[in-house]
């Protein structure tokens, strides 16, 4: 079933701090730390983006047309914290919340985990919603290792670090590009030190 994210709430911080960054850097001066900051977040962005994961606690909608057959509602976010809420229309346009007591949430914990998903209790069947809409359930959860850079695996923050350190020497190949995805060829080191962490998804 097609779906689609929708970020609610970024993360409050970043994995590395911009001390952390300017230390691998080698900078003492304050002239770059816009710069600085910038490769810290387009860095976390990138990394996010090639393995799936969610580094920092945060906050995304998962919006899908209805309820899956399967009775399985796959969250590509890992690792999942928890589940907010899940809302639906119904046959009648009325959007309603789903109890809690009517859906199961599985959260796989540790660095290596994967995504989460959300199932229904045996004797409990999906409601029917609005068909014509493709918004018709939407499930909004949080996602990340925690709250604060410590909580994300070493090996993610290192790969952040030599990222964040080819960027900056290579200043003019991603000059205007910060953020966006037209950014300096990867580091093998980057790739090697992600690839544990990479969600592979198995047919």
């Amino acid at each position: 079933m097609t779906g689609y994210l929708t970020l609610v709430t970024p993360p409050q911080v970043e994995p590395v701090s911009q001390t952390e960054a300017k230390l691998h850097l080698r900078v003492e001066h304050e002239d770059e730390n816009t710069l600085i900051d910038a490769l810290i977040a387009a860095a976390r962005q990138h990394v996010e983006a090639v393995t799936g994961r969610a580094l920092l606690t945060q906050t995304w909608d998962l919006v899908l047309p209805g309820f899956p057959l399967s009775g399985v509602i796959e969250l590509p976010k890992a690792p999942l914290q928890s589940v907010t809420s899940i809302t639906y229309v119904d046959p009648d346009g009325v959007l309603r919340t789903l109890d809690q007591s009517q859906y199961l949430v599985q959260a796989p914990a540790g660095p290596y985990a994967v995504p989460g998903r959300i199932t229904r209790p045996s004797d409990v069947a999906w409601p029917a919603t609005e068909t014509s809409r493709l918004d018709a359930v939407m499930v909004r959860f949080v996602a990340g290792y925690g709250s604060s850079g410590a909580d994300v695996p070493e090996a993610i923050r290192q790969a952040l670090l030599l990222l964040i350190g080819h960027w900056y020497e290579n200043r003019e190949a991603v000059s205007g590009a910060v953020g966006g995805a037209g950014m300096a060829d990867v580091p093998f080191g980057v790739e090697m030190l992600l690839t544990p962490y990479r969600l592979i998804e198995v047919a």
